[in-house]
Order: structure tokens, then C-alpha cells, then sequence
């Protein structure tokens, strides 16, 4: 096999398999789980420890010889082999004198062979990894929001001990906030906790697009009115992640955005009729037929200024509201010939966003114009608009197949 590698007559595909079915077969009899790669080296001389051999890597950390990654690997070692005789030995080990003996502890209560225990074999350990995220070493209280993240147990202790987590304010916050924003769901009552954190994470727009996202797990309506709210405390980035968690929930968000609509810069109200058209309920599309057109007034009132930076900030308008510009649609397409070359790409721009296909025969005479900017807008808008008509038609002729519509399922979950 090597001459025939060092000739190339192996291709690369050929090798890459070659090496995935030596790892496999390098896994350790008796293992229900995969063994990390990273831990394949290693692996091997560990299988044959005893488990207290094994503790003692984790143990020893003053020992030259044994590095963190080998720690890691013994406390794989310990799961896979004695389940249920590492696991009081490791949760002694979370009481250790060096920190990181107590991470290694952590980390090991809460890999591929822990995760897959029974709920009721979790539940022997988790009230030590909950103590463990109080640790006063930071690294060790994220080991244990991770491993209690990798058990997937989302009981009412653990949302407490991941909220207390976070109002502590240490580095663990980001973790604990990570876990609560894919939780399959949370309790009613976090949501007065989450929303005191998320007014207090003024200033930390990675904290509260992780906080934005834990409270739609709530699927309660007080949820989507803190989120709602949140609107109006511009920060320049958790503002997409709120309306995005807005249009997940659904019918809920609606009465929340039409409260708050009054008080938004023209730019938020924009992106909340956005929203309400993504939601798409009997509710939601009443309030884009009552509020859009106050919004194409202002924008048909700047597009008549005589002046042609105001008339600009009209067509920019329209282009925000992308699809929702279809009534504009003739005036846009009256705008291709104005005598501004300008006016002309602005128009253009607009209808690329609207994505609307009446506006191709304009467009295609537009690629025509004697001047090479305007052309080339026209022809980005035509190219645009295809491209997603032919992907809708892809995408119904799609659904139209069984197969076709599992991978769209799968895509979609």
C-alpha cells in the first residue's frame, strides 16, 4: 500500500476513506461511543488502566509527564470503561486543590459517554456539576455549564444555576446565556429574570442577542413584549437578532410591534413591517396594509423634492422595504427614465430588492442605457430577479417530490 501511495495511484477520496476505516477500527472494544479522534493516540494505553490509574492523571497535574490533553482523554477513559464507579471518584475530583484537576473533573462528567447515560444516571451528578459552577476558577465554572449543556437537562435547578451564572457577571455569562438560547424551551417564570439582564446588558450586545434569544424559548407574550421593547435601545447589532426572534414567535409578537411601531425611527419601522410580513398571520398582514402606506407617502414625498440628495433618500426608502414596495411599482419603473443618471440606478436598485418580475421588460431596455453605471445596476437587478424566480420555481417543483421535501425538513429543523 505505501509504494502504491508513493506512486499516486491511491486518489485523495480513495486515501481520506482509507484513513476513516483505521479509526474506526482503532476504536477500543467495548465502547458505545465514538472515541474523540483527538484521544486516539493515546487511547489505546489508557483502555488498559485501572480506573484508579486513571484518576491519577487527572490527579497529578504537577506531573510533568502528563499533559491536559491526556488528562482530557483518561476522564473519556473513565466514563467509557467504569460508568458507574468514576463517577463519585470524579465528583471527589471536583473538590481538588488545583483548578484544573477540577476542570478535567468537570469536563469529563460531561462527554460523549456521560451525555449518553440515562436521565436518572444524570441526575446522580448534575447537583455536583450545578456546585462546580460556582468554583471560584473561572475556567472550572465554564467546564461545568458546558458538561451540564452536553447532559441536556433542562430542569428548573438548571435554568436557576445558568441565570444566577449570568447576572454574576464573570466570563461565564456568555456560556450559561448560550445554553438557556438552545434550550429546547424555558419556564414561564425566567422571563422577569431574563429581561432584568437583558436592561443591565445595555452595553454587551453579545450578552443580549444570546438573552434575546433564550426569552423566545419562553413562548410566552411577556417574552415577545421585552423583546419588543429592546427595539427601542438601539445598540447598532442585537437589533437584527430581536426581530429575528420576533418572527419566530409568530401571532405572539404582533401586538408588542404595533405598540412600539409609533415610537421607532423610520429605519426600525421599516424592518418591523419587515417582520410583520415574515410572520404572515391574518393579524400581522392587517397591520402592514394599515401602516405601509404612511410609509410610501414619506418616501413618494422625498422622491418629488427637487432636490437630488432628498430625492435619493426616497428611492433608498423603497429599497428597504424590498418586497413590501410593490405598490411603488410603477413609479419606480417611471424612474428608469428619468434624465438622472443617478435616479436611474437608485430605481434600479430599488426593483433588484423588490425582487418583483413585472419590473424585467423596464429593466432589460434599461441594461440598454448610454450610461455604463446605470447598465450595470440594471443588469445586477435582472440577474437578481431571475435568480429568485427560478429558485421559487425550483422550490415548488421541489415540494412536489417526496424526497425532495424531507431534505427541505431537514434543512428547515
Amino acid at each position: 500500500m505505501i509504494r502504491k501511495l508513493k506512486s499516486g495511484e491511491y486518489r485523495i477520496d480513495s486515501i481520506l476513506v482509507l484513513l476513516a476505516a483505521m479509526l474506526c477500527a482503532a476504536q477500543p472494544a467495548g465502547a458505545t461511543s465514538p472515541v474523540p479522534v483527538q484521544c486516539m493516540i493515546v487511547y489505546a494505553k489508557y483502555w488498559q488502566l485501572p480506573l484508579d490509574a486513571l484518576s491519577s492523571i487527572l490527579r497529578n497535574r504537577s506531573d510533568q509527564n502528563s499533559s491536559y490533553q491526556d488528562g482530557k482523554c483518561a476522564g473519556e477513559a473513565m466514563m467509557a470503561r467504569f460508568p458507574r464507579q468514576a463517577v463519585p471518584v470524579l465528583i471527589d475530583l471536583l473538590k481538588a486543590s488545583t483548578s484544573e484537576t477540577r476542570q478535567l473533573a468537570a469536563i469529563a462528567l460531561g462527554n460523549t459517554y456521560a451525555a449518553d447515560a440515562t436521565s436518572k444516571q444524570k441526575s446522580e451528578w448534575l447537583p455536583a456539576l450545578l456546585a462546580a459552577m460556582n468554583d471560584p476558577d473561572v475556567n472550572v465554572r465554564i467546564a461545568s455549564i458546558e458538561s451540564v449543556s452536553h447532559l441536556r437537562i433542562v430542569s428548573q435547578e438548571v435554568v436557576k444555576a445558568m441565570l444566577d451564572a449570568i447576572e454574576g457577571g464573570g466570563g461565564e455569562k456568555y456560556f450559561a446565556a448560550s445554553m438557556l438560547a438552545h434550550a429546547p424551551s424555558l419556564p414561564q417564570w425566567a422571563v422577569k429574570r431574563l429581561a432584568d439582564t437583558l436592561d443591565k446588558a445595555k452595553g454587551d450586545a453579545d450578552l443580549r442577542v444570546l438573552l434575546l434569544e433564550a426569552l423566545t424559548k419562553t413562548g410566552v407574550p411577556e417574552a415577545a413584549s421585552v423583546v419588543a421593547d429592546s427595539l427601542l435601545v438601539p445598540d447598532g447589532y442585537s437589533e437584527s437578532a430581536a426581530l429575528s426572534a420576533l418572527a419566530k414567535m409568530g401571532q405572539a409578537a404582533v401586538p408588542p410591534l404595533s405598540r412600539i411601531y409609533p415610537k421607532a425611527a423610520l429605519s426600525l419601522q421599516i424592518e418591523i413591517l419587515r417582520t410583520l410580513e415574515e410572520i404572515d398571520t391574518p393579524a400581522a398582514r392587517t397591520e402592514v396594509h394599515r401602516l405601509l402606506p404612511a410609509v410610501l407617502r414619506q418616501a413618494y414625498k422625498l422622491m418629488d423634492s427637487p432636490r437630488l440628495t432628498v430625492r435619493r433618500d426616497g428611492f433608498s426608502i423603497l429599497q428597504n422595504l424590498q418586497e413590501l414596495a410593490r405598490p411603488a411599482l410603477p413609479r419606480l419603473i417611471a424612474a428608469l427614465k428619468d434624465p438622472e443618471s443617478q435616479i436611474r440606478q437608485d430605481a434600479a436598485r430599488a426593483l433588484r430588492d423588490s425582487k418583483l418580475t413585472e419590473a424585467l421588460p423596464a429593466l432589460r431596455r434599461l441594461a440598454k442605457d448610454p450610461d455604463e453605471l446605470v447598465r450595470s445596476e440594471a443588469q445586477m437587478a435582472i440577474g437578481n430577479i431571475e435568480w429568485e424566480e427560478n429558485s421559487r420555481k425550483i422550490h415548488q417543483t421541489c415540494l412536489q417530490d417526496q424526497e425532495c421535501r424531507k431534505i427541505l425538513n431537514l434543512r428547515s429543523n
